[in-house]
Order: C-alpha cells, then sequence, then structure tokens
C-alpha cells in the first residue's frame, strides 16, 4: 500500500515538475522539488517502520508446494510487479538514456503493447486459477476435477474465435483467459450452491453471497476484470482507422457503418470561431438510420490555438469516433479522421462492477448481538 501510493506521489513529480515533458506540466515553478521531498519522506518512514515491526511481518506459515494456493498468491504478486516495473522503466528510459548517452531515446506504445501484454495474460490465468487451487498441496485428481470445464471452456471458446477468422495469438490468449477467469467462478459458485438447502435459485444465491460476502465479492471483482479485459483487448486488436475526405452529400464506410456528410456550419462568439459538419450515420448492412454527428474544430482567438471535438456514438457493440481534421473552403472539402473501437464500453463496465465489488468486500462484517443473561 505504501508503495502504491509513493508511486502515486511519483507519477506526479514526474508530470508537474516537467522531467517527463507533459501537458500537465507547471512551468518554471520549484513544486518538483516540494513533490520529490514528500516521497523522500514517505519511503523513509515505510522503510523504518518496516524494520522496526521486521519480526511481526514475518509469516509464521512457509509455501510447502508450488501446486498450492499460497504459490498462486505469492505468482500473481510477482506478476504484478512486473508490469509495474515494466511500465516504470518504459517512462523513465527516456531519462535514463539521456544521463547515460545525452541523447533522449523514447519508447511509445508498442513498447507497453509488447512487454505488458504476456504479463497481463499471465495474470488473467493465475487469477482464475487461484481460487481453485487447495490450500498447502494440490493433488493431481484435485487439479483435474477443478480445472476440466474451465480449460474445456476456454478451447471451445478459442475454437470458435478461430473459426470466426480471429488468428492473432495474444487476442486468442487473452480471449481464452477471460473465459477461463469467468468458467473458474462459475464452478466455484456452483459448488457454494450446493451448501444452501434452498429450492429457488435466487434465494440460494443470495444467502450463499451473504454467508461469504467477502469471497463472492472478490469473485465478482474477478468477473469485472475480466470483462474489462475483453473490453481492452476487442479495442486494441480489431479497432478501425481511416482518414476520410468527403464534399457534402458524399458517402464512405467504415466498419458497419455508412457516413454521409451534410453542409458546414459555420459559427464564432467572443472566445472562439468554429466550423462544424453533420455527419449522419447509417447501417451499412440494412441502410437504417443511426443518427448524426457533429465533429468540429474550433479556434480559439486569444490564444491563437485550434482543437478538436470529437463526436462519439457508443453502444454495447462498438464506439464510433469522428474527428474533423481540418476543413478546405475553397473546395469545400472535410477531413474526417475516423475510427471504430469495438466492446470500448465494456472496459467502463467492467470496471463498475470491479468498484462495486470491492465496496462489498470492504463493508464491515455484523458483530452478533450478545443475549443479556
Amino acid at each position: 500500500m505504501v508503495l502504491t501510493y509513493a508511486l502515486t506521489i511519483f507519477g506526479t513529480f514526474l508530470t508537474r515538475s516537467g522531467v517527463v515533458q507533459s501537458v500537465h506540466a507547471f512551468a518554471e515553478t520549484d513544486i518538483g522539488e516540494v513533490f520529490l521531498q514528500y516521497l523522500a519522506f514517505i519511503l523513509l518512514a515505510a522503510c523504518a517502520l518496516t524494520w522496526i515491526r521486521r519480526k511481526e511481518l514475518k509469516s509464521e506459515r512457509q509455501i510447502k508446494s508450488f501446486f498450492s494456493r499460497e504459490a498462486a498468491f505469492l505468482l500473481n504478486n510477482l506478476v504484478l510487479l512486473s508490469i509495474c516495473f515494466a511500465t516504470l522503466w518504459g517512462v523513465l528510459f527516456p531519462i535514463i538514456s539521456e544521463a547515460v548517452t545525452g541523447a533522449k531515446q523514447t519508447v511509445g506504445i508498442p513498447f507497453f503493447n509488447k512487454v505488458n501484454t504476456p504479463l497481463f495474460i499471465a495474470l488473467l490465468f493465475l487469477m482464475g486459477a487461484g481460487p481453485m487451487v487447495a490450500w498447502r498441496k494440490a493433488t493431481l485428481s484435485s487439479f483435474y476435477k477443478s480445472f476440466l470445464f474451465p480449460a474445456l471452456a476456454s478451447i471451445a471458446v478459442t475454437a470458435a474465435l478461430i473459426a470466426s477468422g480471429i488468428t492473432s495469438p495474444y487476442p486468442l490468449f487473452s480471449y481464452a483467459m477471460c473465459v477461463f477467469v469467468a468458467a473458474t467462478v462459475g464452478v466455484e459458485w456452483k459448488r457454494g450452491l450446493r451448501t444452501v438447502p434452498e429450492k429457488n435459485i435466487l434465494s440460494r444465491s443470495a444467502k450463499l453471497f451473504t454467508r461469504h460476502r467477502v469471497r463472492y465479492a472478490g469473485y465478482l471483482v474477478h468477473i469485472g476484470v475480466a470483462i474489462a479485459a475483453i473490453g481492452i483487448t476487442a479495442s486494441m486488436s480489431h479497432k478501425v482507422e481511416k482518414d476520410i475526405s468527403l464534399k457534402p452529400e458524399g458517402s464512405a464506410s467504415i466498419g458497419r457503418f455508412n457516413l454521409k456528410l451534410g453542409k458546414a456550419n459555420f459559427y464564432s462568439n467572443s472566445n472562439f470561431e468554429a466550423v462544424s459538419i453533420k455527419t449522419d450515420i447509417y447501417s451499412k448492412h440494412s441502410g437504417k438510420f443511426l443518427g448524426t454527428l457533429y465533429p468540429e474544430k474550433r479556434f480559439y482567438i486569444r490564444n491563437k490555438e485550434s482543437t478538436t471535438e470529437v463526436a462519439l456514438r457508443t453502444s454495447l457493440l462498438e464506439d464510433l469516433y469522428i474527428a474533423l481534421a481540418g476543413f478546405d473552403s475553397e473546395t469545400n472539402t472535410a477531413f474526417l479522421k475516423v475510427f471504430v473501437n469495438p466492446l470500448q464500453i465494456w472496459l467502463w463496465i467492467g470496471v463498475f462492477i470491479m468498484v462495486v465489488g470491492t465496496v462489498l468486500a470492504l463493508l464491515p462484517a455484523k458483530t452478533p448481538r450478545r443475549s443479556n443473561g
């Protein structure tokens, strides 16, 4: 917890101090030194308290087998630390390279995706496997019983995805592990329902959740992580981008959408001048009208700066982004940059489920009332 908080302060120090180039940096200020001093105080205090209480922090139990729930928790934490280190190294690499060689070398999005993607897939696997493994030591027969259904479900989904045309390894592994996590939660839920002597499945589920709220709230967090991972994987692996130049009444297609351009609308106020383009959205297959978006370009008079106001259409299937890159008034041509990000909203649905599960797990337990006499 201390290290997590310290890293948030360190990230704030990097951006606000101007050490790393950022739009959030304060111009010509000593605020970076304040953050650095506060960070040093936190780390020194944490190290001192850890040293003072080192005997109390020593674990009473040792990991007896690699195939145990304790080992799964340890591996899970090691993977999280690896993701943290890889991300931190990518952020600090320009600073380190400039200090060592005198030339700043930067790393971009491909570095973080290449390094962190396999780590996140491993994290998903451990998230699903951990609750299914026995404490202390798991036997081969228990492994077989616990992992048979989740493994078969993952294999079936992978085969279906390959048949549908998805062949890239990372998306396949990611989707398979998300299904694996959901299947393990389902298996655990089914096991728990057997212990509740109720006929109605809803009342049985409610009683089960009430009896073991912390455990099943944790499983709810696992489901949220899996859903968010599906949203991230789909939006990154299957997104479509297209640069389009159109005149009024012109049309173009992207993904499952047809875009038809309307007239340009010029307007201004005391702060900025703007041009907005009416863009009608139709279904590519049925021709059904889906709505109208108004991507916009603004020029701020005082600051002499231009901004792009992105138009967005959100649905459970995908998000459609339209950005007006420019407009040529002489030829009456609009230059659009269009993105289709599949399942983007499921990232936020997954995050919401994670928050709900976390809150439910942190609620205080009811203490039994003592009877008088």
